[in-house]
């Protein structure tokens, strides 16, 4: 990875990495999972312009629809659950400003 030094600062680095690492640490969920892990997933979504209902760690039918959007934008499909493939375009899509 290559970051050139005028564009992104250390402060920048640093939080994209936390973001990746919140990305690439989520388990298994699917329609019906709840707790932290929703949450980080619905933050991420919702920075990235997917996910626009309420923050609230339940991984229902907006969150779902809003995962399907983004597989489908990242040729990345695994019906709205989060899959190996779905988190690295996840954490790649934080590499294409």
């Amino acid at each position: 990875m290559a970051y050139s030094l005028v564009s992104v600062s250390a402060i920048d680095v640093v939080k994209e990495a936390k973001e990746n690492n919140l990305i690439a640490s989520l388990g298994h969920l699917e329609k019906g999972s709840y707790g932290q892990e929703v949450i980080d997933l619905q933050n991420w979504l919702k920075t990235n312009k997917y996910y626009k209902g309420e923050i609230d760690g339940y991984f229902g039918v907006d969150t779902e629809t809003a995962l399907k959007m983004f597989e489908k934008d990242n040729n990345t499909f695994s019906g709205g659950k989060i899959s190996i493939p779905t988190k690295l375009s996840m954490v790649e899509k934080k590499y294409k400003k």
